[in-house]
């Protein structure tokens, strides 16, 4: 069985963009609306994925989602950047979704601050 996934616009502010203050600027916004979905997933998620998150590479960017459940898989979409959404993201398995972040982890280590 597949993902189901989420909208949270309701729940947390997205992030707001003035191209003029520079990416410095926009990479905070992006970190502080991180922050605050991971804080509501793990409000009403569970599992040892909750408040992961799942990059899907699509045009320029990518579509991010976050783990809010394994059981049964659910994802909150993330509206950072251009806000891609993934047509792939739906049939997302735990299996799949555990593979992803252990491979974000390893780039992480060697690319420290890539994401």
């Amino acid at each position: 069985m597949g993902a189901k996934i989420y909208r949270v616009d309701d729940k947390i502010k997205k992030p707001t963009y003035d191209f003029g203050e520079g990416y410095k600027v926009m990479k905070a916004e992006d970190e502080r609306y991180e922050k605050e979905a991971r804080a509501w997933c793990k409000e009403v998620g569970s599992g040892a994925l909750c408040g992961e998150v799942l990059s899907f590479p699509h045009a320029d960017s990518a579509a991010y989602y976050m783990v809010i459940s394994t059981r049964p898989l659910q994802l909150a979409h993330l509206q950072i950047g251009d806000e891609w959404q993934s047509e792939w993201a739906e049939l997302l398995t735990v299996k799949k979704a555990k593979e992803m972040v252990s491979s974000r982890k390893a780039m992480e280590k060697l690319f420290p601050g890539s994401h």
